[in-house]
């Protein structure tokens, strides 16, 4: 509806609602010319005055796409990124947003590893739904524990994200909400060859059902 808006590419874009607040983070890629552009969340409006973009420590006014070179060279800049950085972003992030009301996360690919650190690191969240991120199953972030209610999205198909590892995490974690998917790594991403639209819808109404029981 006229409400629904589509993000992508910033480190921390926060969306306003009413008495409730959203982060976003995809920092896999960051595209400035796609920004309002991809993956189908969420509500309401962008705070401009609050968006922090974490590939911009790296490579001022970066953009990117999805084309082979495009991905080498966004991933080339996501590693040379300190993730101690990045949750100082996220942690800006939220204290300017904390004054209107009640913050939610949500990250995707890299920007779902860091949402699971947010969770874990940063105060002042009231949820995370990190999706598909890449280091999440990892015995290292697997011993963390998330300081808010988590929704995590995984895909049985990501040959990033060895199904293992996520019956892992998810066995560690039986607090956290875990949805697994019959498709690929990215597939909540329409500019990507592994999007997958009925995951996406499917995740997507579970994110919003999500964020709205813990950010109401």
């Amino acid at each position: 509806d006229d409400d629904d808006v589509a993000l992508r590419g910033s480190a921390c874009g926060p969306l306003l609602l009413p008495n409730r607040e959203l982060v976003t983070l995809d920092l896999e890629f960051v595209v400035h010319a796609t920004q309002v552009d991809v993956d189908h969340v969420f509500l309401s409006e962008m705070n401009p005055e609050a968006l922090c973009e974490g590939f911009d420590r790296v490579e001022p006014n970066v953009q990117l796409g999805y084309t082979p070179d495009d991905i080498a060279r966004g991933r080339s800049i996501m590693q040379k990124l300190q993730l101690d950085n990045a949750i100082l972003d996220v942690k800006a992030a939220v204290a300017v947003l904390a004054p209107v009301g009640k913050i939610g996360i949500v990250g995707y690919c890299w920007g779902g590893l860091l949402t699971w650190r947010a969770a874990a690191l940063v105060q002042g969240l009231s949820a995370a739904v990190p999706y598909y991120g890449g280091g999440t199953t990892t015995e290292q972030e697997i011993a963390r524990h998330p300081n808010c209610p988590v929704m995590a999205h995984y895909a049985k198909e990501d040959h990033w994200i060895g199904l293992d590892t996520v019956e892992a995490f998810a066995k560690a974690h039986p607090e956290v909400t875990v949805h697994l998917y019959d498709a690929d790594h990215g597939f909540n991403c329409d500019h990507r060859g592994s999007y997958q639209k009925a995951s996406a819808d499917l995740a997507r109404e579970r994110t919003l059902a999500f964020l709205e029981e813990h950010l109401a």
